[in-house]
């Protein structure tokens, strides 16, 4: 009986129609977010990898997608420009174009010298990204800091950090001006830029904007490269960043599964996670067994050494019979 809650919220997620990528895909461009769009689609075609009218659906989608960012030619070099004078980005273009100012240390000198010109007019000027940009000048001989320095302070315009980590940012960056270790900080950076290349700039900003600490953000990280995982984080929101630092494995592995019925998969997976994401082997057979993997892996199985359990009881019948003959000739011997 201790089963039976894990049976039944399991009963009851697998009620919930799988995600209609093709609807939500279209839903969030009509809402304007585009790269969520497209993030939704890229997850359908993954999970629908055979030919078939919905992935041809997807297909004709995503193409749509492509063809109207080029006839807008104008918006990719517009954010272009922006993330190289400014360092804002809310896109690829822009996100790439403030990489490579930081690479070429251009991106830092720019934004001390853009802090600088507040502070001379008297306008508030931000000590994290003052803060960043002298730690990415400490770091401009290591170009996967540079670009994790350029995401971090792109998120930090588009106010995509929480304070928590923000402070957590600025901290560590001190430590580097000081001349400290800076392992911690391009750590941080490293899974800042993995999570932004697994989602895309703006649905890994939203993700940011949920994480309260580095480990948070090492989690969300894994998380994205796994299949799937960039979605379910899209989906999950804050409620699954604060549980995935306190699951295991396999617990993901559940959680990436009720990812397949979208949000509302996630949500209930959740709110059950304490029975669905542990191991429970009773469940695991019955589901074997429904879905034929048991059946057919004992066939297998049998298949396979067949010979060998042939003759084994070929053995056991020839022990049999001696046994059997030994007591009828001690009988009549008697």
């Amino acid at each position: 009986m201790q089963d039976w809650p894990a049976a039944r919220a399991h009963w009851s997620l697998m009620q919930l129609p799988p995600l209609d990528h093709h609807a939500e895909a279209r839903r969030l461009h009509v809402a304007g977010h585009d790269q969520a769009a497209l993030l939704v689609v890229e997850e359908g075609l993954r999970q629908h990898a055979a030919p078939d009218a919905t992935r041809a659906r997807l297909l004709a989608l995503r193409a749509d997608f492509h063809r109207q960012a080029r006839q807008d030619w104008y918006a990719p070099l517009r954010s272009a420009a922006l993330g190289a004078l400014t360092g804002r980005a809310e896109d690829a273009p822009g996100l790439v174009a403030a990489i490579v100012s930081d690479l070429f240390v251009f991106g830092d000198v720019r934004d001390l010298a853009i802090q600088s010109g507040r502070g001379l007019r008297g306008e508030a000027v931000d000590p994290f990204i003052v803060g960043l940009s002298v730690a990415g000048l400490a770091l401009t001989a290591l170009p996967a800091a540079d670009g994790g320095t350029a995401v971090i302070k792109a998120a930090r315009r588009n106010q995509a950090l929480s304070p928590a980590l923000s402070a957590h940012i600025s901290r560590q960056a001190q430590q580097v001006v000081r001349g400290g270790d800076s392992r911690a900080l391009r750590r941080l950076m490293d899974d800042a830029t993995a999570l932004t290349d697994a989602m895309g700039v703006a649905p890994a900003q939203r993700v940011l904007r949920h994480v309260v600490h580095p480990d948070q953000l090492r989690h969300a990280a894994q998380f994205s490269r796994r299949p799937g995982g960039a979605y379910a984080l899209h989906a999950g929101g804050a409620p699954l960043l604060r549980w995935l630092p306190t699951a295991h494995d396999a617990a993901h592995a559940a959680a990436l599964q009720a990812a397949r019925m979208g949000s509302a998969g996630l949500d209930h997976f959740l709110r059950h996670a304490r029975v669905l994401g542990r191991a429970n082997p009773a469940l695991g057979l019955t589901k074997g067994i429904y879905k034929g993997h048991v059946p057919a892996l004992l066939q297998q199985f049998l298949r396979q050494y067949a010979a060998f359990f042939l003759a084994l009881a070929a053995a056991w019948l020839l022990l049999e019979l001696a046994g059997l003959g030994l007591r009828l000739g001690a009988r009549r011997a008697a």
